[in-house]
């Protein structure tokens, strides 16, 4: 593809982006950063022709990400994430269940840091897999049984569960219902009978693409998903749906990136650094990295942090990712300053010269 081409490409891209953010259903994607801390939620409240979380993002812009958030946390809300993995047979099994989860009250006090990293120690991780189903990497696609047959093995959160589908069907129900009860930070967690209940706390849910955990919860029977105050799907965010179009410039803007691109551009490491290998010639190998994605313990995990890094983006952040070639398309005219179709394309061809030389 010429240069010129590749402007047009992307002109017309930014374009059909400037089209989108004119809409005001569009706004509804702006994650409710009242939830973070990180908006008041007397300003969200007074958006009177929008739905009450969906407001313009400039606040973000100016705050520093390594002081803690200058906001309450709304809601008091706790996050979770849950990916599900299945097999590549007719049934589609269920195989592994991961799950993760972050108390916005443990946020507190702490700053976000540089794409929410400063707040990644308090995603706590669980990953089941289901013993009748451990998807052996037989009648699968090509594509599937080399990962299939490592990465259901390469949980790095933590140790993982093995449990019958039923065993893990009640396993993840009491979870979810041990996540919801609001107990003291101190003091005793048991409420004697005589005092009243304290209401139960209130959890969003979170998910990548979440039409198969939709699918996966109702067929467990576990409604969850009704018990919600509200339902994430990171891929549909405005940071993964402009990185989308930078995979996909010259297609349908309805094209949807996928978690490894995504992580891959917004600077999430979802693979395990191994050592070196002395070979008997006296030379020295570097072992490839571990990859952890495709596992359903691992891919809870970094979808919650694409949910942090989507959200504790400023104007800092977005600079270093254009310096450093990943940031290829224009993100909205009030997340990040403008920059030019031909920039664009050079950027988008640093990125392919950077991945051949590697």
């Amino acid at each position: 593809m010429s240069r010129a081409s590749a402007a047009a490409d992307a002109a017309a891209v930014l374009k059909r982006s400037a089209e989108d953010l004119q809409r005001p259903a569009n706004w509804a994607y702006y994650h409710d950063l009242s939830y973070f801390g990180l908006a008041p939620r007397e300003h969200v409240e007074k958006i009177g022709l929008q739905p009450r979380w969906a407001f313009p993002v400039d606040s973000i812009l100016d705050i520093d990400l390594d002081q803690p958030a200058p906001y309450p946390f709304a809601d008091d809300v706790i996050f979770l994430c849950i990916d599900v993995e299945r097999d590549c047979s007719g049934e589609h099994n269920l195989t592994e269940i991961g799950w993760s989860t972050l108390d916005t009250r443990d946020l507190r006090n702490t700053p976000p840091g540089d794409r929410g990293s400063g707040w990644h120690r308090f995603i706590k991780t669980d990953h089941v897999r289901i013993t009748e189903y451990l998807h052996p990497g037989t009648n699968c696609a090509r594509w599937c049984r080399a990962k299939s047959l490592a990465n259901g093995h390469n949980f790095g959160f933590g140790l993982t569960k093995y449990k019958t589908r039923d065993e893990a069907i009640r396993y993840v129900k009491g979870k979810f219902d041990n996540l919801r009860v609001d107990r003291p930070a101190s003091g005793p967690t048991h409420v004697p009978r005589s005092l009243p209940r304290p209401p139960n706390r209130k959890i969003v849910f979170v998910a990548w693409d979440k039409s198969m955990e939709e699918k996966t919860v109702d067929e467990l029977g576990l409604g969850w998903l009704g018990r919600c105050i509200d339902l994430y799907d990171v891929q549909t965010f405005p940071a993964a749906k402009f990185f989308a179009q930078s995979v996909f410039p010259s297609q349908d803007r309805r094209n949807k990136v996928g978690l490894k691109k995504f992580t891959e551009r917004i600077g999430i490491v979802t693979s395990l650094v191994r050592g070196v290998t002395n070979m008997k010639d006296g030379s020295v190998r570097r072992d490839p990295p571990i990859d952890l994605l495709h596992n359903g313990g691992n891919d809870s995990a970094f979808e919650m942090q694409a949910l942090l890094a989507g959200i504790c983006l400023n104007n800092a952040q977005c600079d270093l990712l254009e310096r450093d070639g990943w940031l290829s398309v224009q993100l909205p005219h009030h997340h990040y300053h403008s920059q030019t179709t031909a920039n664009w394309a050079l950027s988008k061809q640093h990125i392919q010269d950077q991945r051949r030389r590697q």
